[in-house]
């Protein structure tokens, strides 16, 4: 099965789970299935977002939860989205 991983600041965030992840799941191995895994670090990351960011920074765990589900709303129902809370 395929798993796209990303972290919280990274630029293709919300593009990669349609246009990376829909990709490998296409392969006859995965028949169809996927799974984008967002890494959370806290909304007082020091990593800095990059100038191609154009939205606001989720200021919380359940925050960058609702967004990607809101992003992605028409993904594949055989693609899961899971945020990893690192946090702590």
């Amino acid at each position: 099965m395929p798993i796209e991983i990303k972290g919280q600041w990274h630029t293709d965030l919300w593009s990669a789970a349609i246009d990376q992840l829909q990709n490998y799941s296409t392969d006859y191995h995965a028949n169809g299935f996927g799974v984008y895994l967002v890494l959370w670090f806290g909304n007082k990351t020091t990593s800095k977002l990059p100038k191609a960011w154009k939205r606001k920074r989720p200021q919380s765990l359940q925050e960058m939860k609702n967004k990607l589900n809101e992003c992605y709303k028409d993904i594949s129902d055989k693609t899961k989205i899971f945020v990893l809370d690192l946090s702590k």
